[in-house]
């Protein structure tokens, strides 16, 4: 298993490094401690610019204990657009999670490195901390509320392919609703709503619902669809995009 994990985590790393990252429905429902793994691969129909066929991979690890949570997670996506160019775009974020005294309210801080191509993000790097409140917490399902701070540099092209930096302080807030009807079942929808903090016409919101389903023990399939509008991408882009993913999954 500790190979296995080193070796995952090496292959994220050696990949060449969607302009919110949905952290939610990539967290792990579990009741013990430990380390928990999932590679997912799959592909998908995304509309940006115009439409693009893109296959995908993702990766997560997480460990746990009774007040911690570590998670790790990447995401690399190969595209080609439907008559011209290849896209590329990957991210990688750290995110940690400490239970406090009262059960209900849990702090958070993570950091994160991306990269989009057909978005023209040459590198983002966001760094945010704040308060994560458990409003709902059942056996078939759960609501959690977050109201994070967000540091946010990025290096983006203008239509002359000059470089612009953007420092930016934001807003990271988001709402989570969990279902699980039982153990093979799970749907997760979460939204973001990510303003500049001196700047609110300046923001971000996005969504995304998962679907998924376990095969057996280790296999799984999932399908997703997210969708993001930004008042203020990166000049010739649109402000609204949406993607339909089918993946396919192994749990270590």
């Amino acid at each position: 298993m500790r190979n296995l994990f080193f070796l995952i985590l090496l292959l994220a790393f050696s990949d060449a490094f969607s302009q919110v990252t949905n952290i939610e429905a990539r967290r792990v429902k579990t009741d013990t401690a430990g380390w928990y793994g999932e590679v997912n691969t799959g592909f998908k129909i995304v509309k940006e610019v115009g439409k693009v066929f893109s296959s995908n991979s993702d990766m997560r690890i997480q460990y746990k204990t009774p007040k911690d949570l570590y998670l790790l997670l990447s995401e690399y996506n190969w595209s080609r657009a439907s008559e011209k160019s290849f896209t590329n775009n990957f991210y990688l974020h750290l995110r940690y999670n400490r239970k406090l005294k009262r059960d209900w309210i849990r702090w958070e801080a993570f950091t994160q490195y991306q990269f989009n191509e057909i978005t023209k993000i040459r590198l983002r790097l966001l760094n945010g901390t704040g308060p994560r409140y458990k409003l709902l917490g059942k056996e078939l399902g759960s609501v959690y509320l977050g109201t994070l701070y967000m540091f946010e540099y990025t290096q983006e092209l203008n239509q002359e392919k000059d470089i612009l930096i953007k420092k930016e302080h934001r807003m990271s807030s988001y709402l989570s609703f969990s279902i699980f009807p039982n153990d093979i079942l799970s749907v997760i929808s979460t939204t973001y709503y990510q303003p500049r903090i001196d700047k609110w016409k300046d923001y971000r919101v996005s969504n995304i619902i998962d679907l998924r389903a376990k095969i057996t023990k280790r296999f799984s399939i999932s399908m997703l669809y997210k969708l993001n509008f930004d008042t203020y991408p990166a000049a010739g882009i649109s402000r609204l995009s949406y993607s339909f993913e089918n993946k396919i999954g192994l749990t270590f």
